[in-house]
């Protein structure tokens, strides 16, 4: 189990931390310091109560961390002028060779960071996810292919990425926004009972509505 980074970065390099990655510098000499074990001692309080009180992740959150952040990290999407996907989260320990960053695995992120990332791949401010339709109409993946083969403009570029829905890792992200639609439509009750998730996302009725004489109102439901 990797040591969280709270307690790593300011831990200097000799004693196994990573504070020559750290911009304040290394803080700590040795893991021998008083004040570096109270900080430890509170950071493994924290981790215990935190595994007590969350709930094991469920398929679409599993997915996202196998399968997605590798994704992600591969195609450069985690480059600070990018998406913030904690991209510091790959620093390798002391000894790690470089290489090994364009392979990330799982373990390089803690729980709260997977969480975290997870939820801004689907949008913190913009949503970037569609989940009460068809799926591949979501611009997280829309905006990673070609606009001729149905992309939508990109401000890092549409042909560096994904060439098409054919690609392998177009398919790896389409099925984990499968996973996250069944999800959230599993939440959703009407009169306290389960919505069927064949009727959400579809037009059902429309209605023509005047108001007055010179409005009128069209009404989707």
């Amino acid at each position: 189990m990797v040591a969280p980074k709270l307690i790593r970065m300011p831990l200097a390099a000799q004693s196994g931390g990573m504070g020559l990655f750290h911009p304040g510098g290394e803080i700590f000499e040795s893991a021998a310091d008083p004040q570096f074990q109270k900080l430890a001692q509170w950071v493994t309080l924290e981790k215990s109560l935190a595994g007590k009180q969350q709930p094991p992740p469920g398929k679409a959150e599993t997915f996202f961390k196998n399968e997605i952040l590798p994704v992600l990290a591969r195609r450069t999407c985690m480059a600070p002028a990018c998406h913030t996907f904690n991209h510091s989260s790959f620093i390798p320990d002391a000894g790690t060779a470089s290489d090994d960053l364009t392979q990330p695995i799982p373990d390089h992120f803690s729980a709260e960071q997977v969480s975290y990332n997870r939820t801004t791949a689907k949008g913190l401010i913009q949503p970037l996810v569609y989940l009460t339709g068809d799926v591949e109409q979501s611009r997280f993946l829309k905006k990673i292919i070609p606009i001729e083969k149905g992309g939508i403009l990109h401000r890092g570029g549409n042909d560096q990425f994904i060439q098409g829905s054919g690609d392998p890792d177009y398919q790896k992200v389409k099925k984990w926004l499968t996973f996250e639609r069944q999800e959230a439509l599993a939440k959703l009750r009407s009169g306290g009972k389960p919505v069927d998730p064949d009727l959400v996302g579809k037009l059902r009725v429309l209605f023509f509505c005047v108001r007055a004489p010179t409005t009128a109102a069209v009404i989707l439901m």
